[in-house]
């Protein structure tokens, strides 16, 4: 039988890969974007940043069926797919921080908190080494939270937005949904009019960093959120 070795995926298969992520993470839409990109990955030999995209992707369904209650074998499947094309871009470069980053995401989705933090502060340490424009949202304090570890999670929450560039919106969704959490109304506000200023600047455009989000069902869940919180802070 003869042996056909893959080649590298051609731009515009990468270029496509970054489109349909993109897409599918924005909106929510995993299954069908997994289906296509696996198809490329058994014909091509994909870039580290798409097989990443790809594990992204495997991981989000997992966190989606959580929230919906879904089938626990399935979710086995995908996070052990995950974890294993995480695993395979550190094989070929350890410093790949969003691999640390997801593999403890990983962890953290099977309930682990511990191991996902150790796997987290590593791709934070990594993160540092990188110019302040590069850096972005890590969520560290919200494994804290799940460990009812509120003080250091409050602290992790800062120092990523102070790691991060001034109006990075990850960093301060992130602090805007952990004070409602906590129910510090009066910060929760602080971070809410922050994140709803950058929706209105960020995300009337058609792309924010790569994604298709401005229909995005996060995006209409974060507003939704703020004029509840809105509400609240007038009674």
């Amino acid at each position: 039988m003869k042996h056909t070795s893959k080649s590298m995926a051609p731009q515009k298969i990468t270029s496509r890969i970054y489109k349909i992520s993109g897409e599918a993470i924005a909106n929510e839409r995993y299954s069908q974007a997994i289906r296509i990109i696996e198809r490329y990955a058994q014909k091509y030999i994909l870039s580290k940043d798409c097989i990443y995209r790809l594990a992204l992707l495997h991981d989000h369904v997992v966190m989606r069926a959580q929230e919906k209650g879904g089938k626990k074998r399935t979710a086995r499947v995908h996070l052990y797919r995950a974890e294993e094309l995480y695993r395979k871009i550190l094989k070929e470069d350890p410093r790949y921080l969003h691999a640390w980053y997801g593999i403890g995401r990983v962890f953290g989705i099977r309930g682990d908190y511990t191991r996902a933090l150790m796997y987290g502060r590593r791709a934070f340490q990594l993160m540092r080494k990188l110019p302040k424009k590069e850096r972005g949202a890590l969520g560290i304090g919200f494994l804290y939270e799940q460990l009812g570890d509120i003080k250091n999670a409050e602290a992790w929450y800062q120092k990523e937005y102070r790691a991060c560039p001034k109006n990075d919106f990850g960093t301060i969704s992130n602090l805007f949904r952990f004070y409602v959490r906590i129910k510090n109304f009066k910060k929760a506000l602080l971070y809410a009019i922050k994140t709803e200023e950058l929706i209105k600047r960020e995300f009337r455009k058609k792309v924010y960093r790569g994604l298709r989000m401005k229909q995005s069902h996060f995006i209409t869940s974060l507003e939704e959120e703020i004029k509840k919180l809105k509400t609240k802070t007038r009674k």
